[in-house]
């Protein structure tokens, strides 16, 4: 059938790594099982054979606190090779003492155990100490370092082992099962310190950029002269029909008055962003 994509699985293959018995396409599709196989033929050893720790943290009714407390470490601080601390919310001491053993240490490998990001990976190495939620995993091995699980588990080849695991329609996950499963390619102890040092390059530079970023907005809104300016957030705003007719839009966004106060400000110097960059042909 045109645009049908099938393959033959011998039933003693199909039986290697599967206790559960899998039978779906997504955990035997052909691109997961191509790639695998690439690992091995270069040499290769499972997971599980070095004995990981695979940390599957606890739950609680969460209640967040506003002042002190410790970083509750949730899914969306997790995305691939970093850790966002942009939106940290924070639980009471209390209740992370309950939580002890979901408490991240410097160095963990942290996992999307749950959802549409589910095998998003990273390096924890915050200084802030942090109580990671029930949708994620904690990965700790003595045998790999934690930079190197981290790249290979976001490389093309660890992406489509992580993802073959991953099972449930309404609400996919992955198991430890399948994690311990991933083929992880042999390398010298060297190759994996010169993939830390890189991963760690990467992240300082990353920071740096942050920097320079809000450094180069606060140079532009003091050269605009809006470095003070607060926009106007009236409840309720009118405008004319000629105005309406004459946007062709009828939206409140479009009239807000922020965004009019904005554009004044803006528009003092008589020039369009066209006028100063002209658009390439």
């Amino acid at each position: 059938m045109k645009g049908l994509d099938a393959m033959e699985v011998a039933l003693c293959d199909l039986l290697v790594d599967n206790d559960p018995f899998r039978l779906d396409s997504e955990y035997n599709g052909k691109n997961a099982r191509i790639l695998t196989n690439t690992v091995r033929r270069f040499g290769a050893e499972q997971f599980g054979d070095s004995h990981p720790t695979i940390i599957h943290p606890t739950e609680i009714v969460r209640q967040y606190v506003e002042d002190g407390g410790m970083w509750f470490f949730r899914a969306q601080n997790l995305r691939p090779l970093r850790v966002d601390e942009t939106d940290k919310v924070f639980i009471s001491e209390a209740d992370a003492a309950k939580l002890a053993k979901n408490r991240l240490k410097e160095r963990d490998v942290v996992m999307t155990r749950t959802g549409a990001n589910r095998g998003d990976c990273a390096l924890f190495a915050s200084p802030d100490p942090a109580i990671a939620s029930s949708h994620t995993f904690i990965i700790r091995s003595q045998h790999w370092s934690p930079a190197f699980l981290v790249a290979f588990f976001n490389s093309m080849y660890g992406k489509a082992q992580v993802d073959r695991g991953v099972y449930g329609a309404a609400q996919p996950e992955i198991a430890p099962y399948f994690l311990r499963n991933i083929w992880i390619p042999k390398v010298s102890d060297h190759f994996q310190q010169e993939i830390a040092l890189a991963l760690e390059n990467a992240e300082n530079n990353r920071r740096k950029s942050l920097y320079s970023v809000a450094e180069a907005e606060q140079s532009l809104l003091c050269a605009l002269d809006l470095e003070d300016w607060r926009p106007p957030e009236p409840l309720t705003y009118t405008r004319r029909a000629s105005d309406v007719f004459a946007a062709g839009r009828m939206d409140a966004d479009y009239f807000a008055p922020r965004v009019d106060g904005l554009l004044k400000r803006l528009s003092r110097g008589g020039q369009t962003v066209g006028d100063v960059a002209p658009a390439r042909r």
